[in-house]
């Protein structure tokens, strides 16, 4: 189910003379999650330099909690540091963080995908973003 709150109903119509129709109580169950997206999508940054991506995460169906965050596919002599590494939702709120990456001058000339992943509990979702070292 998509978040957000939704309401159930059981209803049984039978198809035999010998059976009863019936109609279940209500129940109502939140369904909450969180949506994660990078800027930019893709960027060049030169080797010896540094320079950074925006993560923003957002609070779907009241979701409430830490989402802990990752970034994985940084090539060698390539780091990828998260700040901050965990955002706190109270529900429907926007967090942010910035992912800094930072080329040394040694590293190779390549195309990379980069792989920024966000979980709390049983929830996780990812994101890509094309860097460029040159």
């Amino acid at each position: 189910m998509a978040a957000g709150t939704h309401t159930v109903v059981g209803v049984f119509t039978p198809t035999a003379a010998n059976f009863v129709a019936s109609t279940s109580n209500t129940v109502t169950q939140n369904i909450s999650d969180f949506t994660i997206a990078v800027t930019p999508a893709s960027q060049t940054i030169a080797r010896g330099t540094a320079n950074s991506y925006t993560l923003t995460l957002v609070s779907l169906g009241q979701f409430a909690g830490t989402t802990s965050l990752t970034c994985t596919g940084a090539p060698t002599n390539v780091s990828c540091t998260l700040s901050p590494t965990q955002l706190t939702f109270v529900g429907g709120d926007t967090q942010q963080a910035t992912a800094t990456i930072t080329v040394a001058s040694n590293a190779a000339v390549s195309t990379k995908t980069l792989t920024f992943k966000g979980t709390s509990g049983t929830l996780s979702h990812t994101v890509t973003a094309t860097l460029v070292i040159q």
